[in-house]
């Protein structure tokens, strides 16, 4: 309700640009996105979902509070915390791809640290989903450069 005081899509070209790139990412995710509603109309399961929906004997997916799936297929581990630049994440039974890096494949029943920069949150696909294609195809959308950082006050209210 107030613009002139809380930052906006079109404040600056970098926010526009973060803003592009994730209106391209959820529009390569339409397919999925619309399978993972279908299921949430026809059976009643959410969209996003805590992991011990899917992985319900497995005591530290019970326990998972900063983590969860969006539809079967993803895992997400959103970062929460300020400055964080890796993340450490749990991965339950399955075979994950690094969303970011699909050369990290990796045996879940563990955790892993992964990079976390502003822009490529942890997200995690399963291996054997009929969507790797698609997930592939976004982990090559490239990430907006950081603006250059200068010392000048902010003019703007908190």
């Amino acid at each position: 309700n107030q613009p002139d005081f809380n930052v906006q899509a079109y404040s600056n070209q970098y926010i526009l640009l973060q803003f592009a790139r994730l209106v391209k990412i959820y529009r390569m995710l339409g397919n999925y996105t619309n399978s993972v509603i279908q299921t949430c109309v026809r059976d009643g399961i959410p969209a996003q979902r805590p992991l011990v929906l899917h992985y319900q004997n497995d005591p530290v997916a019970v326990n998972a509070k900063y983590q969860y799936m969006y539809g079967s297929d993803l895992l997400i581990a959103p970062v929460i915390q300020a400055n964080v630049t890796s993340q450490k994440v749990y991965l339950p039974q399955g075979e994950w791809v690094f969303l970011w890096n699909t050369s990290t494949q990796t045996a879940g029943n563990k955790y892993i640290t992964v990079p976390a920069p502003i822009g490529q949150p942890p997200v995690f696909y399963q291996k054997t989903s009929p969507y790797s294609a698609t997930f592939n195809a976004v982990s090559k959308i490239p990430l907006v450069p950081p603006p250059p950082t200068t010392n000048q006050p902010s003019t703007k209210a908190p």
